[in-house]
């Protein structure tokens, strides 16, 4: 399945219920003008966990800043062999983007990661 899930913003600020540093920041994210999108696609947890720990460690070497990285990275193996929809939550000033990891029915967050998306100096 392609697309998109049609996510209120107000129910996906309630599946941000958690109180890890990621998950509140996303959510004041969407107290405010964020943009954001739930895609239908669903993935291998696995698959994800495996990039995302690639991913953490390059931005590691490199310096990004970066918040939840490794808690997420740990939720999806928990969640593994199950798939996932991702969604992202985009704010603008700072310019940052979050990354959400939901059960394949959306409903019910697996994890959030945050990434400082200013260039580096």
């Amino acid at each position: 399945m392609t697309g998109n899930i049609d996510m209120r913003r107000d129910e996906l600020i309630s599946l941000l219920g958690g109180h890890g540093p990621a998950e509140t920041a996303c959510r004041h994210a969407l107290n405010g003008d964020a943009e954001y999108v739930v895609y239908a696609e669903k993935m291998a947890a696995e698959q994800l966990a495996n990039s995302y720990a690639r991913r953490m460690n390059a931005m590691e070497r490199v310096g990004t800043p970066t918040v939840g990285f490794p808690e997420a990275v740990a939720a999806l193996r928990a969640h593994a062999p199950g798939e996932v929809v991702i969604g992202s939550v985009t704010v603008e000033n700072p310019p940052i983007h979050f990354q959400l990891f939901f059960t394949a029915d959306a409903d019910r967050l697996v994890a959030c990661l945050g990434v400082d998306q200013r260039p580096a100096l």
